[in-house]
Parts: C-alpha cells; sequence; structure tokens
C-alpha cells in the first residue's frame, strides 16, 4: 500500500519513512476530508444565500475547509504512498489553513466594536481589523516560508530549518490569537452596558449572544490547536509526536470543532441584526436605541407599569 521505498541519494540506501513508524490511515484522512467538506459547503450556504448579501470576506471560513481538504488529501495520498509528495502537502496545508480561520475571527471582533461600542475600544474598529490582519497575514508568510523550506530541502537539516520556520510563524500566531482574545474580553467588560442595551433595543438583538458564543468556541480550540502544533515542530518531523499519528488528532479535531462551531452557531445571521452602524448617523440613531433598550430593561426590572413613549412592545 505504501509502494517501494526509493533510493535516498544522500545515503545511497532505501529512504526512511517521512511518517516515521506509521502509515496515515485512509479513514481517518477520508472522515476528516468529509468534515470539511460538508463545513465549508455549509459556510457557502450561509454566506452566499442571504440577499442582499453582507460580509461577503466570511469566505475565509470555507478557504480554510479547501485548505484542510488539500491537507488531508495528501494524508490519503500518502496512505498509497508514504514516499510521494503528499507528506510535504499535508505538512504545507494543514500548518497555514487555520490562518484564514482567524482572519475571520478578527474581523468579526472588529465589526462589533464598530457597530456597537467604538468609544471603550483603544484602537478603532477598522484600526483593530487592520493591526490583527497584517499580524495574521506575518503569521502566513513565514509558516509559508518555512513550508516551502521545509518541501524543496534536499538534506535533513534543511528540513528542520524549515521546521523551525514554520514553528517560529505558528508561535507567533498563538500569541496573537491569545492577545486577542484577552483584548475582546476587556473591551466586551468595559461595554457591557452598551452590548446589554443593544441586545434589547433591536429585533434579532439576542442573536449577538450567540454569535459571541461561537466566536469563543472558535477561539478557543484554534488556541489549542496552536499549542498542539507549537510543541510537535519543536520536538522535530522526526520526533515522537510528530511520528504518532493518535496525537495528529490533537491538530485536526480542534481545527474541525473551530469550523463547525460557527456552522452552528453562525455569526452572519446572528449579527445581521447590527445592520450598518459604521456611520456617525447611524451611531447615533443606534445609540438612543440602547438608551432606549436598557430604560426598558431597567423598567422591566422593576416592575414599573410607565410605557416609554415610542418603544412600542417590550421584547420578551
Amino acid at each position: 500500500m505504501s509502494g517501494a521505498a526509493p533510493i535516498d541519494p544522500r545515503t545511497g540506501r532505501p529512504a526512511l519513512n517521512p511518517y516515521g513508524e506509521y502509515t496515515p490511515s485512509l479513514p481517518t484522512a477520508a472522515v476528516f476530508i468529509a468534515i470539511f467538506s460538508l463545513s465549508s459547503l455549509v459556510y457557502l450556504y450561509q454566506i452566499l444565500k442571504p440577499k442582499p448579501k453582507r460580509m461577503l470576506w466570511m469566505l475565509v471560513f470555507p478557504i480554510c475547509g479547501l485548505i484542510e481538504i488539500i491537507g488531508w488529501a495528501g494524508r490519503l495520498w500518502s496512505h498509497f504512498n508514504v514516499y510521494g509528495d503528499g507528506f510535504m502537502q499535508q505538512i504545507c496545508c494543514l500548518t497555514i489553513a487555520p490562518t484564514f480561520m482567524s482572519a475571520g475571527l478578527y474581523m468579526l471582533l472588529g465589526v462589533l466594536i464598530q457597530r456597537i461600542a467604538p468609544h471603550t475600544s483603544i484602537l478603532s474598529g477598522k484600526a483593530f481589523k487592520i493591526t490583527f490582519l497584517v499580524a495574521d497575514i506575518l503569521s502566513l508568510v513565514i509558516q509559508a516560508i518555512g513550508g516551502g523550506m521545509a518541501a524543496s530541502a534536499t538534506t535533513a537539516s534543511g528540513t528542520e530549518k524549515g521546521g523551525q520556520i514554520m514553528l517560529g510563524g505558528i508561535a507567533f500566531q498563538l500569541f496573537v490569537m491569545i492577545v486577542y482574545v484577552v483584548y475582546g474580553a476587556i473591551w466586551a467588560h468595559k461595554s457591557r452596558t452598551e452590548i446589554h442595551g443593544t441586545i434589547l433595543s433591536i429585533d434579532g438583538g439576542e442573536g449577538i449572544t450567540r454569535a459571541v458564543a461561537g466566536m469563543a468556541l472558535c477561539s478557543l480550540f484554534i488556541i489549542i490547536r496552536g499549542f498542539y502544533r507549537s510543541v510537535e515542530l519543536g520536538d522535530g518531523f522526526k520526533g515522537e509526536i510528530a511520528t504518532n499519528e493518535p496525537l495528529f488528532l490533537l491538530d485536526a479535531i480542534p481545527v474541525a470543532l473551530a469550523m463547525i462551531s460557527l456552522n452552528v452557531l453562525p455569526p452572519i445571521q446572528h449579527l445581521r441584526c447590527l445592520g450598518d452602524n459604521t456611520k456617525p448617523s447611524a451611531r447615533r440613531s443606534s445609540k438612543n436605541m440602547i438608551d432606549l433598550g436598557l430604560q426598558n430593561g431597567e423598567a422591566e426590572r422593576s416592575g414599573s407599569p410607565t410605557t416609554l413613549v415610542g418603544s412600542g412592545p417590550s421584547k420578551k
């Protein structure tokens, strides 16, 4: 199944299995190709179905899924021939794919900052998106350079050097993601009044909570995966972690769960209630709605029979 070992020109002996002691599992590769294919199709449906279409930049999520599919196809290929190019195909694709998911998360938090409480953020919504996207692109470039070096290396030391550069990109991506989570938590705490008011004041506002829950789950799974990848690449391509297939599920499962979390709690659906509040006039209107929502909430909690003029029926 794995094919005959070619002769290694460096040693004149049969080449060693790049996966170490195992041949990639056919059922595992097939399962994850199916998972990422289905998840990507759901994203495409969720993004392209609404009219008018908004947030088309969320196509970065199915792009992540497509790159995962290519990577797992490399492992499927390697099941039949471990000495083919499938090894480097899976290393490059499965390493860089979540970078696109991170970009989507940075954009989503930037949208929330812009449309709910930009005054409580150190960075404006636009500056936040630019800053974190630049960092994400930088991590992608570093990982791509490392992957290219590892794939084209003709010596074991060259391959390991490429792996170390990839490790630098992964570690930087993990650091940026942790900063993103901390920044988002601080902003949400400082903006809790505005967030609560927005949820109360607009139709479908409760969807904001669901969208944030999906973003939090997605971020958590990406961070878990980032820690695993950092340890794996730090141990080297020939290390005990990289050559242990069951441990590789610590990469596959978190990425799959990160994708699925935003399929189940789709921001493109739950944040549609915010509309476009980025223009000054829209922000003033939104501020009035938030204040009104807070007053409604206070009236409901106090049991006051008073009806606010122009407030309409309170949301249940």
